[in-house]
């Protein structure tokens, strides 16, 4: 059960966001009350959300005041008729759940449009109204010394299971820390054996050949670690393009190029290992990289990390 005050002083919330501050000027004259001049849209109807929390007394003016905005049909001072509630919820579901709780109604309204926006609000307004219910208190007399002691208690009970939460969140990213840290180990052990089992590893290699068989070529270099660019052996412009980059290692398929693509790599490249496949079948090709690539580059590579690792 949602205590009544709870509910009028959500129905004021929504009211006074409804309501044109015009309104809210000549409600705040009929009370005698005096807001703080403020330019800012929306700063009377916070002063008076704030007042009529502070005094219950006025909570129950301003709803006898905001009803016959929400109703116009409203004539008198007492609870407008569950009907009309409906009714003006059905036309803005936000003005009937404000009108509702307002008074007080929530729960003794019996229609199915309302019942689904009431169990809506139950949801969305859970923690706002735990929040309050020190508030409910204090409305119905209970002694201001006690409220405030329970209140305290409560929060230090929080304090305590958040700190028990962060000790064991901390707990938790420790060991995680610890099993990360195996794990990059583990994998630094790989790499270290897999540098081992991939002697071309780094080298960039050009290959000019089939296009047929590029992927497979690709496939094959970086099997052995290395990383491979490709240009059609019978297009002279492709390969004069590749030639422009940077290789550890050229292999070129004769079979499937043309004497000039040799010349020109002799002529721009000259300063590059080059190796010739005879055919242009994948078998071929491993057997160049492992008897002829791969030693001559791996004697290259070791000797250019001895000094560093010296």
């Amino acid at each position: 059960m949602v205590a009544p005050e709870l509910q009028r002083l959500a129905g004021l919330g929504m009211a006074l966001d409804l309501v044109p501050e015009g309104m809210l000027w000549l409600t705040c004259q009929r009370l005698h009350l005096q807001p703080p001049r403020s330019r800012r849209r929306g700063q009377l109807a916070n002063w008076l959300y704030r007042e009529a929390c502070r005094r219950p007394s006025l909570a129950r003016s301003l709803v006898a005041e905001l009803t016959p905005m929400l109703l116009p049909s409203h004539r008198w001072d007492g609870p407008p008729e569950p009907a009309q509630v409906v009714t003006v919820l059905k036309r803005s579901r936000r003005k009937g759940l404000a009108l509702g709780l307002m008074w007080g109604m929530g729960e003794t309204i019996d229609d199915p449009a309302w019942a689904a926006c009431w169990n809506d609000w139950l949801k969305d307004s859970a923690s706002w109204r735990r929040r309050l219910t020190r508030y409910v208190e204090m409305v119905n007399g209970a002694d201001a010394l006690q409220v405030a002691q329970s209140m305290v208690a409560d929060a230090e009970a929080e304090r305590d299971r958040m700190r028990e939460a962060l000790r064991a969140m901390a707990k938790a990213c420790r060991q995680e820390i610890a099993r990360l840290r195996e794990e990059i180990e583990a994998l630094n052990a790989v790499n270290r054996r897999l540098a081992v089992l991939r002697p071309l590893r780094d080298a960039q290699i050009l290959v000019l050949g089939d296009p047929a068989h590029a992927d497979g070529y690709r496939d094959l270099i970086q099997r052995y670690g290395g990383r491979m660019e490709f240009a059609d052996g019978a297009n002279r412009q492709a390969v004069r393009a590749a030639l422009d980059g940077r290789y550890d290692a050229i292999v070129i398929v004769t079979a499937y190029g043309y004497h000039t693509t040799q010349m020109m790599v002799q002529k721009y490249a000259r300063h590059v290992p080059l190796f010739f496949a005879n055919r242009g079948g994948l078998g071929v090709m491993e057997r160049v990289l492992v008897e002829q690539v791969i030693p001559t580059l791996f004697k290259r590579l070791r000797g250019l990390e001895e000094p560093a690792s010296a």
